[in-house]
């Protein structure tokens, strides 16, 4: 399907960010999936900023809070979401900074606790590494993991 009406695909790119947030990178894809003629791209984007249908501040906070919730992804991993989608770093700091600090470390510690019971190991030493790595790779800054591991008392 090919959508070479301006006017039909506007109205088609403001009821889809009408149902849920969207940022200029998730727009452009939706527009190119749904066939419309990329010289409409720039005046419906232009279009939907206007009317506060996008909105990338409110994108980026909503993004951050979800992810942290629904995914348990720490700092580091939803910024670098954020950057490939193209989000500037002033907004990407702005939505980060939606993050609570202590609700942050709650999941962190809540992480940990939960997957430590599951580390398995040779020595200490090993189990607390795969500890840290895993935890790691769900985008939580290391210095804090570390401090988490030496509060609860971990291995």
């Amino acid at each position: 399907m090919s959508i070479n009406d301006y006017n039909l695909a506007k109205e088609k790119a403001s009821f889809y960010c009408a149902q849920q947030d969207h940022c200029i990178f998730d727009i452009k894809k939706k527009l190119s999936q749904w066939g419309v003629d990329v010289t409409f791209y720039d005046d419906i984007i232009e279009y939907l900023i206007k009317e506060n249908f996008i909105n990338e501040t409110r994108y980026s906070e909503n993004f951050c809070l979800s992810k942290l919730h629904q995914n348990k992804w720490g700092r580091k991993k939803i910024s670098y979401a954020l950057s490939q989608k193209g989000i500037h770093n002033n907004d990407i700091q702005q939505g980060l900074a939606a993050i609570q600090e202590d609700e942050y470390n709650s999941i962190l510690h809540k992480l940990i606790i939960q997957k430590a019971k599951t580390i398995k190991g040779n020595s200490l030493f090993e189990k607390k590494q795969k500890l840290i790595k895993s935890i790691t790779t769900k985008g939580f800054e290391p210095t804090l993991i570390i401090k988490v591991i030496k509060e609860e008392s971990i291995f």
